[in-house]
């Protein structure tokens, strides 16, 4: 079983909440969307090839930049920007990261859906760590 951490010591679970909570963890750990997620991630940590275009665009973007802040950027270097950009957005190892997200979105859309249904309110925005604002936006 997956260990839970919480970042609240004082948030405590009654044990059927916990055990209903750990289950639910498991289940979406193991579900086939989470482990393509986790082999996507993997493969855009670890691909060469990959690596080195993010490498190259990022070193592109600060001389972009600095060009940029200097008034020097010239036609060669938005073009280089444009095409590296291009090559790590098609990329098939982030192409396939990409899918992987929206798959594993759906599927926390999904429960998400389900868990609020049965609570009566949209569990996601309440559980969703508070971002500023009114509260209610």
């Amino acid at each position: 079983m997956i260990q839970t951490t919480h970042t609240r010591e004082h948030t405590v679970l009654d044990p059927t909440m916990k055990d209903a909570a750990d289950r639910f963890a498991q289940e979406l750990h193991d579900c086939a969307e989470s482990k393509g997620y986790r082999e996507a991630v993997e493969r855009i940590e670890t691909d060469t090839e990959f690596s080195r275009l993010r490498r190259e665009l990022g070193e592109a973007a600060g001389a972009y930049n600095a060009a940029q802040a200097a008034g020097t950027l010239n036609h060669d270097m938005v073009a280089q920007m444009q095409q590296l950009q291009q090559l790590v957005q098609f990329h098939e190892v982030n192409r396939d990261f990409r899918d992987a997200e929206a798959l594993l979105k759906e599927r926390f859309a999904a429960c998400n859906e389900i868990i609020s249904e049965q609570i009566g309110f949209d569990f996601a925005r309440i559980a969703a760590p508070h971002r500023g604002g009114c509260g209610t936006c």
